[in-house]
């Protein structure tokens, strides 16, 4: 169980308006340009902590800015712990409702009574009595806070260390018991005044058939995956693989420029067929608008055919002379004839109508040469479109399972090698071991043999599930060399990996899986981790394309896992991705260097001129 982390930060000083810094239960960031005092958060929690300056590391915040006081406020599983302390002093005032903790003041050296060590210690759950190895002869000393606060806290000068992030950076770098020790306290509660000083010569005898047991299981693993890949590179049966991708790459790219170029074709040809059809349309239009006045001109012909065949039926007829009732004369008054107007307007009528007749047959002839030009632009993209779908297209299908097939057989290779090396390296070791003597020797304890296999083989698959998920190149070969105290990739040390900024990631993911296993089946658990400029080295020009997918993957593994525990990293504005910075699934705090928009920095009241 997380035992507390940190909800706020105030820092004050009289005259000046209080700065306070807000923090969440999970995932945090503090980022911002250089010089607006993010390094500075790190910095005064070290400081409450119970860093004890000297004239060599003096505590770096600028007394001429008005702050000298630097309050932190905890929130625990029984209350709260409010530490206060002013500049240059070494003493810490503690109060608040946890009653677990005793309200006093208490000083930041180790060594006295009333130590600030001791209320750390009681954060975790631990009491201060416990001794710890301090070296191979027997020799112990007291479980410090200091002691083991660089398992949940990396200060920017140490995020990219080429040592080991279990290993306290400011201890001597010649006698790694006490971190080792310390490590081993949290992970199995193992105290010093509880164990032997040695072993007898039956328990060595007992732990050397463990260890060659275990390097012969390892031993008959590998070589039966060796096999396996033996046999899979064998069926591939490739004479000359570098020279086959090579061919295969360069069809694979002749292919494809066909393939493009085919589209393009393809598209232009669509382009044509599409203007063409468009002016069918309009030929189409036009031809309706023809026929419509074709009509209306034949309409009006047997409109005035009916006026001339009228006059003429009625012509036939004579006249009466006499009134059919009274026999009395009639007068007629003469008729007006239409016959000759109606003749004359014939005449223009037919003239309409064969020039309309021509137009129509000159459009169709038109729209009937531009159909054969459709048609056959259509025949073309037919063409086209079949080469791309039946040739084109299932080549390169063909040429890249071929490349994935090239790609996986020289991934088994390069694993047969490594296997190959793992394996000599376990049977030079199972030499070693068999040749040995086993000797009864109480004056000297090497505390790394207290870790056993259990606990080596936990760390090292927590830290490769990181690897793995993250995309850390790798991964599978990670493990705990217990030479250096630290995680090497492919036998080599990590620095000799990709660089710094690799360096730091491993760092950050080395203490994060040490906090998983920890919170999983360790005797006590830190619970928080604070790294200041984890990404910042990233920038390596061979691996930028790895290091933004390293680094998001990172990024998101923590978003995930945040339940753990707090995390607080500091890092620059261009490091880290606009979706995170918006992100409404961790707390991010952002400082702008500008007065106008924002929070200018850490301090309210300070400015860069």
């Amino acid at each position: 169980m997380n035992q507390f982390y940190i909800e706020r930060l105030v820092i004050s000083g009289i005259g000046h308006e209080p700065s306070s810094i807000e923090f969440t239960e999970g995932l945090n960031f503090v980022t911002g340009p250089s010089n607006t005092g993010k390094s500075h958060v790190m910095s005064c929690i070290d400081y409450l902590f119970g860093f004890s300056e000297t004239a060599a590391r003096p505590f770096k915040f600028n007394a001429n800015w008005g702050y000298d006081t630097f309050t932190m406020v905890l929130k625990t599983i029984r209350g709260s712990v409010i530490m206060t302390r002013k500049l240059g002093e070494k003493k810490i005032q503690v109060s608040g409702t946890d009653q677990a903790i005793q309200e006093g003041t208490y000083s930041v050296s180790k060594s006295a009574k009333n130590s600030i060590n001791g209320v750390w210690l009681k954060l975790l759950g631990i009491s201060a009595d416990h001794q710890i190895a301090a070296d191979r002869k027997g020799k112990t000393q007291a479980l410090t806070w200091r002691g083991i606060k660089h398992l949940c806290y990396i200060a920017q000068e140490h995020i990219a260390s080429e040592h080991s992030a279990f290993l306290n950076p400011t201890a001597s770098i010649y006698n790694m018991t006490p971190s080792q020790a310390a490590l081993l306290f949290l992970l199995t509660g193992q105290d010093a005044t509880k164990i032997d000083k040695g072993e007898d010569k039956q328990t060595k005898v007992t732990r050397k058939k463990a260890v060659m047991d275990y390097i012969e299981g390892s031993i008959s693993r590998l070589a039966k995956r060796i096999e396996a890949l033996d046999g899979i590179i064998a069926t591939e049966q490739i004479p000359n693989i570098d020279a086959e991708t090579e061919r295969v790459t360069a069809e694979l790219d002749t292919i494809r420029r066909k393939m493009n170029d085919a589209v393009s074709r393809s598209k232009s040809l669509m382009t044509q067929i599409y203007d063409a059809n468009g002016k069918i349309s309009e030929y189409n239009a036009i031809l309706k608008s023809l026929d419509a006045l074709r009509i209306q001109y034949e309409a009006d012909v047997d409109r005035l055919a009916f006026v001339i065949d009228g006059e003429q039926i009625q012509a036939d007829f004579a006249a009466p002379t006499k009134c059919p009732f009274c026999n009395a004369d009639m007068k007629h008054e003469e008729a007006v004839s239409y016959v000759d107007s109606a003749r004359a307007e014939l005449i223009h009528i037919g003239a309409h109508i064969r020039e309309l007749q021509m137009s129509i047959d000159d459009t169709v002839a038109r729209k009937n040469r531009l159909q054969i030009t459709v048609d056959s632009l259509e025949e073309q993209r037919r063409s086209i479109d079949e080469e791309i779908r039946n040739v084109l297209s299932p080549r390169i299908m063909e040429l890249q399972q071929c490349l994935e097939t090239y790609r996986k057989t020289v991934q088994y290779a390069k694993e047969l090698e490594t296997l190959k090396e793992e394996k000599i390296g376990y049977e030079a070791d199972l030499l070693q071991w068999q040749l040995s003597r086993v000797e009864s020797n109480q004056e000297s304890k090497d505390i790394r043999d207290d870790y056993g296999l259990n606990l080596i083989r936990k760390l090292n698959q927590k830290v490769s599930d990181i690897l793995r998920e993250i995309h850390f190149p790798g991964y599978a070969s990670v493990h705990l060399n217990m030479d250096t105290f630290d995680f090497s990739i492919d036998g080599v040390p990590k620095g000799s990996v990709m660089g710094g900024g690799f360096t730091g990631i491993l760092n950050a993911v080395s203490l994060q899986a040490l906090r998983e296993v920890l919170h999983e089946e360790g005797k006590h658990e830190i619970g928080v981790l604070y790294l200041d400029s984890v990404f910042t080295q990233l920038s390596e020009p061979e691996y930028l394309g790895k290091a933004q997918t390293i680094k998001e993957s990172f990024l998101r593994y923590l978003l995930a896992h945040q339940s753990i525990g707090q995390t607080i990293i500091i890092e620059q504005r261009e490091k880290l991705p606009d979706w995170l910075v918006e992100s409404k699934d961790c707390h991010v705090e952002v400082f702008t260097k500008s007065k106008e928009q924002g929070r200018y920095g850490l301090l309210k009241e300070v400015f860069e001129d």
